[in-house]
């Protein structure tokens, strides 16, 4: 009888996680790849070279928000927090950090803005977009940390709200000489009623009490000092390209570049979701059995890679007709360099998956100091080879180095797990 009954339960711990993945996926995809369309829209309403300043703008800032983010997503998502008292104080004490950030940011974006080439940088589109993005990442810190409570249908609840608001806007708003600073705004204005709604919902829910004492401020900052080190380091290979291309090669290389970025990143999507689910999972099997941490770890990785690697087969053998249905014809020439990047997906899924066991397993300042000195090599790389090698020179240090991070992290962690104590504490 107990065979059949744990044969049961095990049953149903899968449909489970298959069930929260597709939710989480679900929820990706209308935030994320609705947000990716609203931007299909906006692309074909205005000429190219405005539509490079916005994706310029984007980036940019999409790349430098990840300073006062101070690691604590990735952080939050990979707590054992068993009780709901601490929960609250976790989630309390981590939100306030970044607001105090996040005020701090902004200041210093203000000055930024001044001194960014206005050609490419525009003053109209640099604020709102700046404010949006503090937005943003305030709410994102909430959705990491509701994750961690398996309360993953109210994240996609809410990621649906905006995405679904953005895309009307987008199709109600008139085109005009201003469309696109008249969207960054009604973009920032989204952002921010977001998260305002989820403050309001954890003042309504989850009122702090004396009973749990969270961790000292310092201690915080001290944890996640190694995921904010890994998140700027992945930022920098992820989007800095973009920056470095709008900066030497132009708004109009920025165009052709931009479009096929925009459809890799979407493609990120379902390696994302399954990311947002294991590592909760990975942390609490990572505190009671070894064994099926390393079983669980393994078949994960494997998940990732079939995932992963279809997408890439797909980007490569449809590149010119997914361009032409979401770009038109004016942005085809991004084909060629989306051919370029399409091994990225199956890299970056492998990738989630090696750094979900080292993050899950409190190793993650070895996958930090590897996305450092990546992040390093694919600036340097790209400053090189950008300007006697175009964006097809800029594409292959893309892959290069997603191959050499995937290379060494695994590598770390095959060599790790051989220290670990049998019994984790």
């Amino acid at each position: 009888m107990m065979p059949r009954v744990r044969e049961l339960i095990q049953r149903q711990s899968l449909q489970q996680a298959v069930t929260n993945w597709g939710v989480i996926l679900v929820g990706l995809l209308l935030h994320n790849g609705l947000s990716a369309i609203t931007l299909f829209i906006v692309a074909r309403e205005v000429h190219p070279d405005a539509y490079g300043q916005y994706v310029a703008v984007y980036a940019l800032l999409s790349f430098l928000v990840v300073l006062p983010g101070l690691g604590l997503d990735t952080w939050l998502l990979a707590q054992y927090l068993p009780t709901r008292e601490q929960f609250t104080a976790y989630w309390q004490q981590s939100l306030r950090l970044r607001s105090v950030a996040l005020l701090l940011w902004l200041g210093l974006m203000g000055l930024l803005g001044f001194a960014l080439p206005h050609d490419t940088y525009p003053w109209a589109l640099w604020l709102p977009t700046a404010v949006g993005v503090a937005c943003d990442s305030f709410s994102l810190l909430s959705f990491s940390a509701l994750r961690t409570q398996n309360r993953h249908k109210l994240v996609t609840v809410w990621q649906a709200i905006f995405a679904v608001a953005l895309f009307a806007f987008a199709l109600w708003l008139p085109n005009s000489e201003n469309y696109l600073v008249t969207f960054a705004n009604g973009r920032m204005a989204l952002s921010l009623l977001l998260a305002l709604l989820i403050l309001i919902y954890r003042f309504r829910n989850y009122q702090t009490t004396n009973q749990q004492r969270p961790l000292a401020n310092g201690e915080v900052l001290r944890q996640g000092r190694p995921f904010m080190l890994a998140e700027l380091a992945s930022a920098v290979y992820v989007r800095a390209d973009v920056s470095i291309v709008s900066l030497i090669l132009g708004k109009s290389a920025t165009a052709l570049y931009g479009p096929a970025i925009n459809l890799l990143q979407a493609s990120f999507l379902a390696p994302r979701a399954l990311f947002l689910l294991i590592l909760p999972l990975l942390s609490k099997t990572f505190k009671r059995d070894l064994n099926k941490f390393n079983r669980q770890g393994i078949v994960q990785i494997g998940i990732q890679g079939a995932v992963g690697g279809l997408i890439s087969i797909a980007l490569f053998l449809f590149a010119d007709e997914l361009l032409t249905l979401i770009f038109q014809e004016a942005y085809l020439g991004s084909a060629r360099y989306l051919k370029l990047l399409s091994p990225i997906p199956f890299l970056r899924a492998l990738n989630f998956g090696v750094g979900t066991m080292l993050a899950a397993s409190e190793r993650q300042t070895l996958n930090t100091r590897v996305q450092i000195v990546v992040a390093g090599f694919n600036v340097a790389a790209n400053l090189i080879f950008i300007l006697p090698f175009g964006l097809a020179g800029v594409s292959v240090v893309y892959v290069v180095s997603d191959t050499i991070l995937l290379l060494a992290t695994s590598y770390l962690l095959w060599r790790s797990s051989k220290q670990l104590p049998k019994h984790p504490q």
